[in-house]
């Protein structure tokens, strides 16, 4: 191989070889719309043998606008939230991956059931939804430059009787305007504004079809579907009544007449479905005119008056019993006893009327897991026992 060809061959070797490395050019990198690009073509020829002057021809022509944009979800899955919770937040992000400043109009949608991104099936509807804060129906933002992005949310207020496990689905579309933020870009000739300035040319509308978009594909609009998931605690509440002991039967099958201890279980449980706690406050008890507090917590035995029977606690003016089970606190399992005084221990009676604050029966625990005051996670249960003596 001769000496030129072979340099002929490195030097395409090489060239090639750098193109391979060098990075790939972008498309966030476009040609700016309104730029203007010139071609010149120059033919030689010679007349007779004598060479002639040159001849040059130059076109041109103006860069047209690439109108694209992409709606993106900000939100890796479902927002959770509770029931009755106000100025919820969807938040997404409008990006311009055109090649000319835009603006944009942003709006919500509400598709009614069906299924949503995430797997789970739209079963509600938020209220006063909006754009930015509730009730406001569109925003239209600022001049976008390409690469540029927007970040819009949907806001929304959660009824409070909805449960755990509810889903509200939005969508969040943006539509795009010229630089005037009023004229929609309709892919037609028309004035341009990009970072090269202002013209006059062709305007080709390229987005892809979004969900929600108002015709599809090249319409100047995209669009993407969010959701709210509701959590909430799954509370189930009882009072049960038990006939212990009677002054006839004792504890042998006793019944409920005069003189009898009949014992009250109330129970709060949190199910373990649940996907948030529940922080109790008070449990409330107003006795009926015709029974009395056992103000020791007495525990029956088959035989003997109502004062030979022990005292649960073991100790006297203990009346109240407080248990928590399916937790990990550090009372976990054990039984608490309170007094039947009006004193501050956390369980209260005042008449007929008994309160117990659970804020303070149950306290607050440095983690982990900790505890605040009054907190029952999902799958605990809290019970409140005491008996009461048949008038």
């Amino acid at each position: 191989m001769k000496t030129t060809s072979k340099n002929r061959f490195l030097l395409m070797f090489l060239t090639g070889a750098l193109a391979i490395m060098a990075p790939p050019r972008a498309m966030a990198l476009m040609t700016p719309a309104c730029t203007p690009i010139d071609n010149v073509a120059a033919v030689s020829y010679s007349v007779g043998g004598v060479s002639q002057t040159g001849i040059n021809s130059t076109t041109s022509f103006t860069v047209g606008n690439k109108v694209n944009l992409t709606v993106t979800r900000t939100d890796a899955s479902y927002v959770s939230v509770p029931p009755g919770a106000v100025n919820q937040s969807l938040t997404f992000m409008v990006t311009n991956t055109g090649n000319a400043n835009q603006r944009y109009v942003i709006s919500y949608t509400e598709p009614a059931g069906g299924p949503d991104p995430f797997g789970g099936t739209d079963n509600f509807d938020a209220t006063t939804p909006g754009v930015g804060a509730v009730s406001v129906a569109n925003v239209t933002t600022g001049v976008i430059v390409p690469g540029g992005t927007y970040s819009a949310i949907v806001v929304s207020n959660i009824p409070i009787a909805r449960v755990n496990g509810d889903i509200a689905m939005y969508g969040l579309v943006a539509r795009t305007y010229k630089v005037d933020g009023t004229t929609i870009e309709n892919g037609n000739v028309g004035s341009i504004t990009s970072s090269y300035g202002t013209c006059s040319a062709d305007i080709v509308l390229a987005d892809a079809a979004g969900t929600d978009d108002p015709t599809g594909a090249r319409d100047g609009a995209d669009s993407i579907r969010g959701a709210y998931k509701v959590s909430s605690s799954v509370l189930a509440f009882s009072k049960t009544a038990t006939t212990i002991w009677d002054p006839v039967n004792y504890s042998n099958t006793p019944k409920a007449i005069p003189g009898a201890l009949i014992r009250y279980v109330i129970a709060v449980t949190n199910g373990a479905a649940a996907t948030s706690s529940a922080v109790l406050t008070t449990i409330t008890d107003g006795l009926n005119a015709n029974t009395a507090i056992d103000p020791n917590l007495k525990v029956a035995a088959l035989s003997g008056p109502l004062t030979a029977l022990a005292n649960e606690s073991g100790i006297a003016g203990k009346g109240f019993k407080a248990v928590v089970t399916g937790s990990t606190r550090a009372a976990n399992g054990v039984n608490q006893y309170f007094t039947t005084t009006s004193d501050a221990d956390g369980v209260d009676i005042a008449g007929q009327n008994i309160t117990a604050t659970l804020t303070t029966v149950l306290p607050a625990e440095v983690g982990p897991p900790g505890y605040a005051a009054g907190e029952l996670k999902a799958g605990e249960t809290v019970t409140l026992t005491f008996n009461i003596v048949v008038q």
